[in-house]
């Protein structure tokens, strides 16, 4: 997944699956749209007026939580190991 927002426009696209795609969008408000791919996989989500529409006025923080991350044991903000984890020792 890769996030991308531009300032010029303020406009965000969540890129859920990378690659060239032949797509259909369906708008689910003036702000937002939907790109559907082969079989109907959403391959990404576009937001315009992404400050007002996401942050009321500036862009939120990203939390991506229970997410893989090749190989890499990851703690939360919170400091919290993930299930079946155990934290390492820096060291």
């Amino acid at each position: 997944m890769k996030i991308s927002y531009d300032s010029e426009v303020d406009a965000i696209y969540i890129t859920l699956v990378g690659g060239k795609h032949q797509v259909r969008t369906v708008r689910l408000t003036d702000e937002i749209s939907l790109d559907f791919g082969a079989d109907e996989v959403l391959v990404g989500i576009e937001i315009l007026d992404a400050r007002e529409v996401l942050g009321h006025g500036e862009l939120p923080r990203v939390v991506v939580d229970n997410l893989p991350v090749d190989g890499a044991e990851k703690i939360g903000a919170a400091g919290k190991v993930p299930r079946g984890r155990k934290a390492r020792k820096a060291g």
